[in-house]
């Protein structure tokens, strides 16, 4: 026969079995894995980022939980769901182990990885090796023996020595913070499509549905008429004369053992629907409304995983969009266009036409503007903001404000932010004059105080030396200590903006001291939960902003 021929038939019966062994393991269920490569990771994704926390041996069966789409298999790791590469192990029919976890449960004691600690099978009558925590990793113990703990490895039962671990106390190491369970447990059905609402900011903002039919769990009653429920890293609150109580829940998706990040989703539209796969099919159990931020747990392929009222669900991506954060945005000085003079082409100074514009998007889009109170409270997670939300900052108090910018605000209703430097505010008011730099006078401050807030800006450190550096930076502490203290006592002000964007380790140690809230720099980019609220970032608009470009800011 030709040789050809039998350089074909080889490939043949190759291809032929990769396709039936492909074929096998696509439709049969998995339940074992060996793992292929040593140290293969396992990683922990219930702070929205994938972390290793321990470490596989080559060569040992596990229990596989649940396939997690193209890329990984699903196992149990000291209680919570954990998860390891496709790519590193072999699905295997049966396990060849016999130290099984078939009777015992974790105790509420946990230890404490003080190194990379190897977790052994004794059942062969010596140590084998077949697993690792990582150190620093908390993890829960079913029981203590002489110099070694008892742990449970995705339902194999371990031995760690007492050399690799300290013991901790039970509270310290939950990674979810759950609510002191009542003595009896309370369960809502919606009776029809019922609102949940967030109270945080004084009043009943909707931020979702619970779909008629649905269950949740009860944290607490609130007053005569309300059920209040988990949602992500604070509360929900619903009607009870929407809902009825059972006995029993009927959905398997709670989310106790997992935890929101800091991280959110925006909906690109109004009633999204979230679902409950855990039936095999999605099934819809709630709604999020439209101009809300919403924190998730993890995203999975398409899928951004939620925390709503205590359970866990799925939105597609194609219905969201990420949250990249508030935008502060930076004003000086406002000149009409004629007006302009020596300021056309310097940074700071905007036109008041150019300003028009931008308030008019604002407007017409529906953003709020928000007070610097409440923008920190929210990087502090204590409240959520809208997703169409806004700062509006102004640093020095200057009169083209008064003349240019506040009639546009208050014709739309806005609210800012006015950083003052107070040692410039003590003469009478003057008439406008577009060619000088004028400032406030208390009278100005007085009578423009249902649109701005303001704020402090130093009394009298304003300024720069000849290397360019702000007085902030370069005078004596104690004389920087007394300035702003005297700064925030004439304005009763708890938010700073450093001027010319200048500050050091000094002078946020300084804020701490003196009770500030929050400061403000110049460094361009947005703020989100869990900044530095010592250093927010601010955009500065400036004449060469384009209206797109303002747009592309405040929408981001």
């Amino acid at each position: 026969m030709n040789r050809k021929f039998f350089l074909v038939i080889p490939g043949m019966i190759f291809f032929w079995c990769l396709m039936f062994a492909n074929l096998q393991y696509t439709h049969a269920a998995t339940e074992f894995v060996e793992v292929q490569k040593d140290q293969t990771p396992v990683y922990d994704s219930r702070k929205g980022d994938l972390e290793t926390v321990g470490y596989l041996t080559k060569g040992q069966r596990f229990k596989v939980k649940k396939d997690y789409g193209v890329n990984w298999w699903q196992i149990d790791f000291g209680g919570y769901d954990a998860y390891i590469v496709k790519g590193n192990v072999f699905p295997i029919a049966s396990a060849n182990y016999i130290n099984g976890n078939k009777k015992y449960t974790n105790s509420s004691t946990k230890i404490t990885m003080k190194v990379d600690a190897p977790v052994y099978d004794n059942t062969t009558g010596k140590l084998v090796q077949f697993a690792v925590i990582k150190e620093g990793q908390n993890y829960p113990v079913i029981s203590i023996s002489g110099n070694w703990y008892l742990v449970d490895i995705d339902g194999r039962l371990g031995y760690i020595h007492n050399a690799q671990a300290n013991l901790v106390k039970p509270e310290s190491t939950d990674p979810v913070p759950n609510t002191p369970a009542a003595t009896t447990k309370i369960y809502i059905k919606a009776n029809k499509d019922t609102p949940l609402y967030d109270n945080r900011r004084g009043y009943l903002d909707e931020i979702g549905k619970l779909v008629k039919g649905q269950q949740l769990e009860i944290v607490k009653q609130e007053g005569a008429n309300w059920w209040q429920v988990k949602w992500a890293n604070s509360y929900a609150y619903l009607s009870k004369a929407s809902v009825e109580q059972v006995k029993t829940i009927n959905y398997k998706n709670s989310s106790s053992a997992y935890k929101s990040t800091n991280k959110n989703i925006v909906p690109l539209y109004d009633n999204i629907p979230v679902y409950d796969n855990t039936s095999g099919s999605l099934v819809q159990f709630a709604t999020l409304k439209e101009n809300h931020r919403y924190p998730y747990i993890m995203k999975s392929g398409n899928w951004f995983m939620l925390d709503i009222g205590g359970r866990y669900g799925y939105v597609h991506s194609s219905s969201v969009k990420l949250d990249k954060g508030i935008s502060i945005l930076m004003y000086h000085h406002i000149l009409d266009e004629k007006d302009l003079g020596v300021y056309k082409g310097v940074s700071t100074t905007i036109t008041s036409e150019q300003f028009s514009k931008e308030m008019e998007y604002l407007h017409k889009q529906s953003f709020e503007t928000v007070s610097m109170d409440d923008l920190e409270k929210y990087v502090k997670g204590k409240i959520n903001l809208p997703a169409k939300a806004t700062v509006i900052t102004f640093d020095d108090g200057l009169v083209s404000v008064r003349e240019n910018a506040y009639p546009i605000l208050r014709q739309y209703g806005m609210k800012a932010t006015e950083y003052v430097i107070t040692s410039r505010n003590n003469h009478p008011t003057e008439l406008f004059n577009p060619k000088k730099l004028q400032f406030f006078s208390n009278e100005d401050i007085k009578n423009m105080g249902d649109v701005f807030v303001y704020q402090a800006h130093t009394h009298n450190l304003h300024n720069l030396d000849i290397h360019n550096k702000s007085d902030v930076i370069t005078k004596s502490l104690a004389v920087v200590e007394a300035d702003i203290r005297l700064n925030k006592s004439i304005l009763h002000a708890n938010s700073f903006a450093y001027p010319f964007g200048h500050y050091n380790d000094n002078t946020i140690m300084l804020l701490k001291k003196l009770g500030f809230k929050s400061a403000v720099t110049t460094i361009r980019g947005p703020v989100n939960v869990g900044d530095d609220v010592l250093q927010l970032k601010r955009y500065g608009i400036y004449q060469s902003t384009s209206l797109s470009e303002f747009i592309e800011i405040v929408e981001s």
